[in-house]
Protein backbone atom coordinates (compact mmCIF):
# COMPACT_ATOMS: atom_id res chain seq x y z
CA UNK A 1 0.00 0.00 0.00
CA UNK A 2 1.40 3.57 -0.69
CA UNK A 3 0.29 6.85 1.26
CA UNK A 4 0.60 10.04 -0.69
CA UNK A 5 2.64 12.89 1.35
CA UNK A 6 1.81 15.94 0.41
CA UNK A 7 4.21 18.10 2.94
CA UNK A 8 6.49 20.49 1.15
CA UNK A 9 5.06 19.66 -2.20
CA UNK A 10 3.05 21.67 -4.85
CA UNK A 11 -0.57 21.71 -5.73
CA UNK A 12 -1.17 19.38 -8.44
CA UNK A 13 -4.44 21.11 -9.54
CA UNK A 14 -2.84 24.29 -8.75
CA UNK A 15 -1.76 26.44 -12.32
CA UNK A 16 2.18 26.74 -12.89
CA UNK A 17 2.08 29.59 -14.46
CA UNK A 18 0.06 32.73 -12.94
CA UNK A 19 -0.07 36.23 -14.90
CA UNK A 20 2.30 38.72 -12.94
CA UNK A 21 -0.27 41.72 -14.10
CA UNK A 22 -3.08 40.46 -12.42
CA UNK A 23 -1.76 39.26 -9.56
CA UNK A 24 0.15 43.41 -9.37
CA UNK A 25 -3.52 45.00 -10.14
CA UNK A 26 -5.10 43.27 -7.20
CA UNK A 27 -2.47 44.38 -4.91
CA UNK A 28 -3.35 47.83 -5.22
CA UNK A 29 -5.22 50.15 -3.55
CA UNK A 30 -8.62 50.55 -5.40
CA UNK A 31 -7.92 54.18 -6.26
CA UNK A 32 -4.50 53.24 -8.11
CA UNK A 33 -6.38 50.35 -10.23
CA UNK A 34 -7.96 52.63 -12.52
CA UNK A 35 -6.82 54.83 -15.04
CA UNK A 36 -6.57 59.07 -13.85
CA UNK A 37 -9.39 59.33 -16.76
CA UNK A 38 -11.85 56.89 -15.82
CA UNK A 39 -12.79 58.43 -12.25
CA UNK A 40 -15.67 60.90 -12.14
CA UNK A 41 -15.83 63.80 -10.01
CA UNK A 42 -19.16 63.95 -8.34
CA UNK A 43 -19.12 66.37 -5.34
CA UNK A 44 -17.19 68.61 -3.22
CA UNK A 45 -17.59 68.92 0.97
CA UNK A 46 -15.63 71.34 2.64
CA UNK A 47 -15.45 72.69 6.20
CA UNK A 48 -12.84 73.71 8.65
CA UNK A 49 -11.01 69.97 7.64
CA UNK A 50 -10.65 71.64 3.68
CA UNK A 51 -12.10 70.72 0.48
CA UNK A 52 -12.42 66.57 0.08
CA UNK A 53 -13.61 65.34 -3.69
CA UNK A 54 -16.16 62.33 -3.84
CA UNK A 55 -14.75 60.43 -7.05
CA UNK A 56 -16.84 57.74 -8.48
CA UNK A 57 -14.64 54.60 -10.14
CA UNK A 58 -15.71 52.52 -13.23
CA UNK A 59 -17.23 50.18 -11.05
CA UNK A 60 -19.88 52.91 -9.74
CA UNK A 61 -17.99 52.77 -6.23
CA UNK A 62 -17.21 55.99 -4.84
CA UNK A 63 -14.44 57.23 -2.90
CA UNK A 64 -13.38 60.58 -0.78
CA UNK A 65 -9.87 61.65 -1.59
CA UNK A 66 -8.13 64.61 -0.20
CA UNK A 67 -4.85 66.58 -0.41
CA UNK A 68 -2.05 63.92 -0.91
CA UNK A 69 -4.06 61.22 -1.88
CA UNK A 70 -2.20 58.77 -4.12
CA UNK A 71 -4.67 57.69 -7.17
CA UNK A 72 -3.85 55.94 -10.34
CA UNK A 73 -1.62 53.40 -11.86
CA UNK A 74 1.17 56.03 -12.41
CA UNK A 75 0.94 57.05 -8.30
CA UNK A 76 -0.81 60.48 -9.64
CA UNK A 77 -1.11 62.20 -5.65
CA UNK A 78 -3.92 64.78 -5.53
CA UNK A 79 -2.61 68.53 -5.35
CA UNK A 80 -5.19 70.70 -5.04
CA UNK A 81 -9.09 70.56 -4.95
CA UNK A 82 -11.54 73.60 -5.43
CA UNK A 83 -15.21 73.48 -5.39
CA UNK A 84 -15.26 72.65 -8.94
CA UNK A 85 -12.07 71.24 -9.94
CA UNK A 86 -9.65 68.35 -8.86
CA UNK A 87 -6.15 68.62 -9.68
CA UNK A 88 -3.76 65.83 -10.08
CA UNK A 89 -0.23 65.44 -10.52
CA UNK A 90 1.89 62.65 -12.13
CA UNK A 91 5.22 62.11 -12.67
CA UNK A 92 6.39 59.51 -15.51
CA UNK A 93 9.90 58.82 -17.03
CA UNK A 94 10.68 60.31 -20.12
CA UNK A 95 12.06 58.62 -24.16
CA UNK A 96 15.59 60.06 -22.82
CA UNK A 97 15.21 59.17 -19.38
CA UNK A 98 14.87 62.26 -17.42
CA UNK A 99 11.15 62.24 -15.23
CA UNK A 100 8.70 65.05 -15.99
CA UNK A 101 5.31 65.62 -14.69
CA UNK A 102 1.83 65.94 -16.05
CA UNK A 103 -0.83 67.90 -14.13
CA UNK A 104 -4.80 66.62 -14.82
CA UNK A 105 -7.83 68.61 -14.16
CA UNK A 106 -11.19 66.85 -13.52
CA UNK A 107 -13.63 68.85 -13.73
CA UNK A 108 -17.20 68.19 -11.29
CA UNK A 109 -19.64 65.92 -13.20
CA UNK A 110 -22.05 68.30 -14.14
CA UNK A 111 -19.71 70.32 -16.31
CA UNK A 112 -18.49 67.03 -17.87
CA UNK A 113 -22.01 66.00 -18.27
CA UNK A 114 -22.65 69.08 -20.35
CA UNK A 115 -25.98 69.61 -17.55
CA UNK A 116 -25.78 73.42 -15.70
Amino acid sequence: MYAYNSIGRRDPFAPIVTRVEDKAKSDRAPLERYSIHDFKMTGVVWGGFGYNAMLEAPDGKGYFVRRGTIIGPNKGVVKKITETTLVIEEKFKTATGGEDRRETIIDIRKKQEGIQ
